[in-house]
């Protein structure tokens, strides 16, 4: 616990995640390693659960998983307490303006604002506790791009891109872990937050998930 802040940068410095990323595209593909017997029935297995983790936790919406591009939608804040809705506007409409800036893509920004609602409705105190509401916003991002595969991978913007916007450095999962908990996000194999939630996925993101449950299939 002492080490976990340290741990939680470290994770996300550009140079450890370029060469996460090479290990893994050394691979050429997660569903084309050369694997025999039980190595690969544990390896069927971990990509299944973590198909379903992704999705909510069942196969039925795997089966039916469509890619119709999310919609170009509001903040939703009804229902939430009234005394963090000020902030929690104020917070979206930063993570609004980086996904704005560094994408831009109105399905990842609908599915931010998604992620954003549920989070101070699960757990309204993040928002009522101190802190940054810049470092709260690069959180937010950082999370949603992360669970579309949207950040740090080819093509896309690093961490350290993100954090720039905002005129900070380092990495925002120490500011995300509770927002990922009030959330019930699962960790998948790939250390990729898996949100449970298909309304929180883009049209691309369910277009992989539905194509690597094809190929396990």
């Amino acid at each position: 616990e002492r080490l976990r802040e340290d741990f939680l940068a470290t994770r996300e410095d550009p140079d450890v995640v370029r060469d996460r990323q090479a290990l893994i595209d050394a691979a050429a593909s997660e569903f084309e390693v050369e694997l025999d017997g039980d190595d690969w029935s544990d390896h069927i297995l971990q990509m299944d659960e973590m198909l379903v983790a992704i999705v909510g936790g069942s196969r039925e919406i795997l089966e039916a998983l469509d890619d119709a591009p999310l919609p170009d939608e509001a903040l939703d804040v009804s229902g939430l307490p009234a005394d963090i809705v000020e902030r929690v506007c104020r917070i979206s409409a930063l993570a609004d303006g980086a996904i704005d800036a560094l994408y831009p893509d109105v399905e990842l920004r609908t599915a931010c604002r998604r992620f954003t609602a549920k989070v101070a409705a699960a757990d309204p105190v993040i928002f009522r506790r101190k802190g940054a509401d810049d470092t709260a916003a690069a959180a937010l991002v950082w999370i949603v791009a992360k669970a579309n595969e949207a950040i740090g991978y080819y093509g896309f913007p690093a961490v350290g891109d993100l954090m720039a916007h905002f005129g900070r450095s380092g990495s925002p999962s120490g500011r995300a872990h509770p927002m990922l908990t009030a959330a019930g996000a699962a960790q998948s194999i790939y250390h990729m937050p898996a949100l449970g939630d298909t309304r929180l996925l883009t049209s691309r993101m369910r277009r992989l998930v539905a194509d690597r449950w094809d190929r396990l299939g």
